[in-house]
């Protein structure tokens, strides 16, 4: 008969002890959960920095581009010569994949501006209208 009792107590305690979990987590949840603005930021400023990485690569590729230009206008051999001519030809196919990787960056960094800035002035407007309706 204890057995019987120690073992419902220690399940009611077990569901107690849970129950409590789950509502503190879920509290939590909701708290650390952001806000669709916040969210939208965070997501302009991660596009922003990827634009950024993107026109340094861009310019490393313009870098390369002069230096296989110098190379083979340089090259004294014929074997040479082709050589470089092959690095300057990568090097203008790598500068055009990162050119257009680039625009579609600088497309998607303007689609999120605008999206945050609906977002910012949705969020706004609210404000404005009660405390006009609250005036007259």
């Amino acid at each position: 008969m204890s057995a019987t009792r120690r073992i419902a107590a220690l399940i009611a305690g077990l569901a107690l002890v849970l129950s409590g979990l789950v509502v503190a987590g879920s509290g939590a949840a909701q708290a650390a959960r952001p806000s669709t603005c916040d969210k939208q930021e965070q997501q302009l400023e991660k596009a922003q920095a990827t634009l950024e990485r993107l026109t340094a690569v861009f310019a490393k590729q313009k870098v390369k581009i002069n230096k296989a230009r110098k190379e083979f206008k340089n090259a004294d051999k014929r074997s040479e010569k082709a050589q470089a001519k092959r690095d300057l030809k990568q090097a203008k196919v790598k500068k055009a994949k990162v050119k257009k990787n680039k625009k579609a960056q600088l497309k998607r960094v303007e689609k999120k501006q605008q999206r945050l800035d609906k977002c910012q002035g949705t969020s706004d407007v609210p404000e404005e209208e009660s405390q006009e309706e609250s005036a007259p």
